[in-house]
């Protein structure tokens, strides 16, 4: 009888939160800390733009258009 190897099971992709990034941008935009695009942290444009790449990653070639 073979012995059975372990196989690290693998972890499940996390979702991108926006508090992971120490904040939640609508919630600062609903009671209006932040109205103009302009004014965003740097931290809110990293995840706008990680958020952007995901999605891409998970739609595939045909959501770049």
């Amino acid at each position: 009888m073979m012995a059975r190897r372990r196989v690290r099971r693998r972890k499940p992709r996390r979702e991108l939160r926006a508090r992971d990034f120490g904040d939640n941008p609508h919630i600062r935009r609903r009671y209006g800390e932040a109205e103009k695009v302009s004014e965003r942290e740097p931290w809110e444009v990293r995840y706008a733009m990680r958020k952007r790449r995901l999605a891409r990653l998970l739609l595939g070639e045909e959501g770049e258009k």
